[in-house]
């Protein structure tokens, strides 16, 4: 009866939540704004967590679909993308742990890109045509 009184009050590291800190690109191609100093997320499964479980609170954190959630690892630098395991496998076997720094970005599929990319251009042009075409206006003036 004593051994079992002692043993809920030890923590095991295995049921110790964990917690991860979330950076992001600032401006870019699948840019996430999390601020200069990022965002803390915690995993209360801990070492239990599966990637799975790591991407649906990254994505949440983040308001991006899980879907496109893509996480890679600051130190080391090592990619995390979507995997069809990772509903299975332990977020530690792919350098997950606690107090983890990852860095979230947000997925752009091609036909996202090809959308984006002629209105991108078309803001480029006009910056760079509008300068050229008040230059000639006064030319032609003079």
């Amino acid at each position: 009866a004593a051994a079992a009184a002692t043993t809920p009050t030890t923590a095991s590291p295995s049921t110790t939540p964990w917690t991860l800190k979330l950076l992001g690109p600032q401006s870019g191609p699948g840019s996430v704004k999390l601020g200069a100093k990022g965002i803390t997320v915690e995993l209360p499964q801990g070492a239990h967590s599966t990637l799975r479980d790591v991407r649906s609170a990254a994505a949440k954190a983040c308001g991006i679909p899980c879907v496109r959630c893509m996480l890679r690892l600051r130190y080391p630098k090592l990619e995390l993308p979507p995997q069809p395991d990772e509903n299975t496998k332990l977020a530690s076997s792919a350098g997950v742990q606690h107090m983890t720094t990852l860095i979230v970005s947000r997925l752009v599929d091609e036909a996202e890109e090809a959308a984006e990319a002629p209105a991108a251009q078309a803001a480029i042009d006009a910056d760079m045509t509008a300068p050229t075409d008040t230059a000639t206006e006064s030319d032609s003036a003079a």
